[in-house]
């Protein structure tokens, strides 16, 4: 029984480092957003960038209703020279149709792309999209 507590102990001990490297920010989005092909609705998100080998984010409305979790397709990771990003997310807009693009952090940058089957296909018959941004709050 010790064996197996210490076990968990040390196991703790080993994750706090990427439970403190979370960034979380909120956003209130005053549309209805596409993600992985899927639309969510307008208002307050909470989205939180999880301790991973990879590069996932969870996303859950403040309401509680609607909630996603992705893996991103690709990263960059720079520190600024003075001061910092803000914090903000970036759509491609096509119409009056919303694309999640981009999500930044604000202590780095982080531009994390979001493939997604429709934009794709707008994209190749040839429809140019227009980006929009919206700040969002650093939680900590």
């Amino acid at each position: 029984m010790r064996g197996r507590i210490a076990m968990l102990f040390v196991a703790l001990l080993a994750a706090a480092p990427l439970v403190m490297a979370q960034s979380r920010v909120t956003a209130e989005i005053p549309f209805a957003v596409t993600v992985h092909d899927r639309e969510f609705s307008a208002g307050e998100w909470n989205i939180l960038r999880l301790p991973a080998p990879f590069f996932t984010v969870r996303a859950i409305s403040s309401d509680l209703r609607e909630s996603f979790v992705l893996v991103m397709n690709s990263s960059e990771e720079r520190q600024l020279q003075n001061g910092q990003w803000p914090a903000k997310l970036i759509f491609n807009r096509y119409g009056d149709k919303y694309f999640l693009s981009e999500i930044h952090f604000g202590e780095q940058f982080y531009g994390y792309a979001l493939p997604c089957k429709q934009e794709k296909a707008l994209r190749v018959a040839g429809v140019k999209p227009a980006r929009t941004w919206i700040f969002a709050r650093l939680k900590k």
